[in-house]
C-alpha cells in the first residue's frame, strides 16, 4: 500500500514536469505563400506578342485584388496569339508582324495600329455582344469583341486619327442608330488573335485590373503553353510604359520548384545533392518574395534569381527530391536565410562580405575539395584578351582609363578571390570592387590571376627580384637615372643569357581562373561531390551554411 502511494506521487510529478518543463517546439519566422509569382518575360525580355495554347480548356479574365472575373472560354487545343494593342507592320506577306515606333520609324508594308472605332455603347453581356456582332457581319461590317469595363463592339486597327476618322465618316451612312467614336487603346490593351491571324477580341484592363489566363480542365496536370514551353499554374499579363508585355507565371511553391531544381542541377546527380538543391531553391524563393515587386512578381526565371524552365524541364528524380523535403527550410537563429548557391567554388567558397555587401555568420568561406574533379573546364580555365578587349569592356560600363597599363589586385578574400582590382591606364586609374571584377570582364569567377605580356622580372635597389612593366619606369643608365622610353612602344630587356623584347603596354592579357559563379554559399558541384562520398543533404547544407538548422514548416520540428 505504501509502495503504491509512492508510485502514484512519482507519476504525478512526471506528468507535471512534462506539462510545464517540456522544451517549446521551435517556431521559425517563415511565411510560406500559397503561390509564387515568377516573371517569365519582363523589362528587356518582354515581348510584343506571345503564342498561347493549353492541354485543357482555358478561360480569359481579369483579376482585381483577389477576385477573378471570367470573361471568355477557349476550347482545349485552340491556339492563339496575344499581342499588345500597338503599332505593327506585316512582314513579307507571311502573316508575321513586327512592332514599330510610329514616332521614329516608317517601315514599308501593311500596318496596323491601336486606334479603333467603337460602335454603340456598352452591351449587357457577352452573348448580346456576339449577337450584335453577327448582325453587323450580315451587312458586311467586321467587328471584334472588346472588353473595357464591359462588353463593346470595336472595328478597325488604325495607325492614326485621320485614317480612323475617314472610316468613321463612311460608317455613318451605314450605321445610323448608334453612336460611333474613336478609341485609342495603345497603352493598356491586349489583342487576342486567332490561328488565321484575325483579331477577334481586345481586352483593356482598368486600373488595378490584370489580364489572366487560367485552365479549368481536369488534366493531370493542366498546362498552359507559352511560346512553345509548357507551364503549370496560370498566367497574368501586364503592360508597363517602359516595356512590352510582362508575362507572369503564378503557381504553388513546390510546383515552381519542380521547374527550378532540374534547371539548376542535373537530375542525374545523386539524390542527396538534389535534396540540398531543393532546400536552397525553396529558401531562396521564399526569402525573396517581392524582389521584383515593381513589375508585379516575386522572382524572375533567370540566373538573376534562379533558373526556372517550367514543366518541360521537370524530371521524376528532382521531383522526388522536392517531395521528400517538402516544407523544409534553412534557418539561422530561427530566421529564414537567403541560401545563395553557385555552380563551382574553384576549391574554396567565399565570405559574403567579400562578394556582396553584408557579412553573415552562415556565409563563411570553407575549403571545398568536393567541387573538384568533375568538370575540368570549371576546375581551371584560361581566357585571353587584348588590350583593346579590356578597354571595350570597361567602356561598356562607362569607364575610360585609356590604354591599359596594368591590372593590380589590391585585396583578396579568404578564397583568394580578388576583392579590389586597380585598373591602371594612360588616362587614369579605376578600381573595381567585388563582383565587378567578374562581371565587367565577363569571367566565370573572380578567383583569378593576371599575366600581362608587358611584365618582366628585374632586380630592384633592395636586391629583390620583382615583376614590373616598362611603363614610366626609371632605370640607371650611363647617363644617370632616366625614364624608360622604349622604341615603337616596345622595350628591349637584356638578361644574363638573352635579350628579349617586351611591349610597354600589354598587348595580351591572359587570365587564369578557377570555378564558376560568385562563390558564396553552396557549390553545386561540391554538393555533388559530398553526396557521392556518402554525405546527406543535411550534411551538405550545414557544411556550406555554417551554424544553420533545418526547419520543417509542416511538422514544426527542427534538426
Amino acid at each position: 500500500m505504501h509502495f503504491q502511494k509512492i508510485k502514484n506521487v512519482v507519476v504525478i510529478v512526471l506528468v507535471f514536469i512534462f506539462l510545464f518543463f517540456t522544451p517549446a517546439i521551435p517556431k521559425a519566422e517563415i511565411v510560406v505563400p500559397d503561390n509564387i509569382r515568377v516573371g517569365i518575360l519582363y523589362e528587356n525580355t518582354s515581348k510584343a506578342f506571345i503564342d498561347v495554347a493549353s492541354n485543357s480548356e482555358m478561360v480569359l479574365g481579369f483579376v482585381k485584388g483577389n477576385d477573378f472575373s471570367e470573361l471568355y472560354k477557349i476550347e482545349q487545343g485552340k491556339k492563339y496569339t496575344i499581342r499588345i494593342d500597338d503599332y505593327f507592320v506585316k512582314l513579307n506577306g507571311n502573316g508575321l508582324y513586327m512592332k514599330y515606333n510610329p514616332n521614329t520609324e516608317n517601315p514599308p508594308g501593311s500596318k496596323v495600329g491601336p486606334l479603333h472605332i467603337q460602335i454603340g455603347d456598352k452591351l449587357p453581356n457577352l452573348d448580346s455582344a456576339m449577337e450584335k456582332q453577327n448582325n453587323y457581319r450580315d451587312i458586311g461590317i467586321n467587328t471584334f469583341l472588346a472588353y473595357n469595363d464591359g462588353w463593346y463592339l470595336w472595328t478597325g486597327l488604325y495607325v492614326n486619327n485621320e485614317e480612323a476618322q475617314q472610316t468613321l465618316d463612311g460608317l455613318k451612312s451605314v450605321i445610323t442608330d448608334v453612336n460611333l467614336s474613336i478609341v485609342d487603346d495603345s497603352n493598356i490593351g491586349f489583342q487576342v488573335v486567332d490561328e488565321s491571324g484575325n483579331v477577334f477580341m481586345i481586352l483593356a484592363p482598368q486600373r488595378d485590373e490584370y489580364f489572366q489566363l487560367r485552365t479549368t480542365g481536369n488534366k493531370n496536370p493542366n498546362l498552359i503553353n507559352i511560346n512553345g514551353r509548357n507551364y503549370r499554374g496560370f498566367f497574368e499579363l501586364r503592360r508597363y510604359k517602359t516595356s512590352d508585355m510582362t508575362v507572369i507565371n503564378i503557381l504553388p511553391l513546390e510546383e515552381y520548384l519542380y521547374g527550378v531544381v532540374p534547371s539548376e542541377m542535373s537530375p542525374e546527380w545523386p539524390m542527396e545533392a538534389l535534396k540540398a538543391q531543393a532546400l536552397a531553391a525553396r529558401n531562396y524563393a521564399v526569402a525573396n518574395i517581392g524582389k521584383h515587386g515593381l513589375y508585379g512578381f516575386d522572382v524572375c526565371a533567370t540566373t538573376h534569381c534562379q533558373v526556372y524552365l517550367g514543366y518541360d524541364k521537370e524530371d521524376p528524380r528532382s521531383n522526388q527530391a522536392i517531395n521528400q523535403t517538402k516544407g523544409q527550410f534553412v534557418t539561422y537563429n530561427g530566421k529564414l536565410i537567403s541560401t545563395f548557391f553557385h555552380a563551382h567554388s574553384g576549391g574554396y567558397t567565399e565570405n559574403s562580405e567579400n562578394v556582396y555587401v553584408s557579412p553573415a555568420p552562415y556565409y563563411k568561406g570553407v575549403p571545398d575539395p568536393f567541387s573538384l574533379g568533375y568538370n575540368p573546364s570549371h576546375d581551371s580555365w584560361t581566357v585571353t584578351y587584348t588590350n583593346e578587349d579590356i578597354q571595350k569592356k570597361l567602356k561598356n560600363k562607362n569607364i575610360d582609363v585609356g590604354t591599359i597599363v596594368d591590372l593590380k589586385p589590391l585585396s583578396y578574400g579568404v578564397s583568394r578571390r580578388i576583392i579590389s582590382l586597380q585598373v591602371i591606364g594612360t588616362k587614369g586609374d579605376a578600381v573595381l570592387q567585388k563582383e565587378q571584377v567578374r562581371t565587367y570582364f565577363d569571367l566565370k569567377s573572380s578567383l583569378i590571376k593576371f599575366d600581362l605580356n608587358s611584365k618582366f622580372f628585374v632586380l630592384n635597389g633592395n636586391n629583390e627580384i620583382v615583376q614590373v612593366s616598362g611603363y614610366k619606369k626609371m632605370a640607371m643608365t650611363i647617363a644617370g637615372i632616366k625614364e624608360l622610353q622604349g622604341y615603337n612602344n616596345t622595350l628591349m630587356v637584356k638578361g644574363a643569357n638573352l635579350t628579349k623584347e617586351y611591349p610597354i603596354y600589354p598587348t595580351q592579357i591572359v587570365i587564369q581562373g578557377k570555378g564558376w559563379g560568385h562563390g558564396v554559399g553552396m557549390s553545386q558541384y561540391g554538393a555533388r561531390g559530398m553526396a557521392e562520398k556518402g554525405y546527406s543533404y543535411v550534411d551538405i547544407i550545414k557544411y556550406y551554411f555554417q551554424g544553420v538548422k533545418i526547419y520543417d514548416y509542416y511538422r514544426k520540428t527542427e534538426f
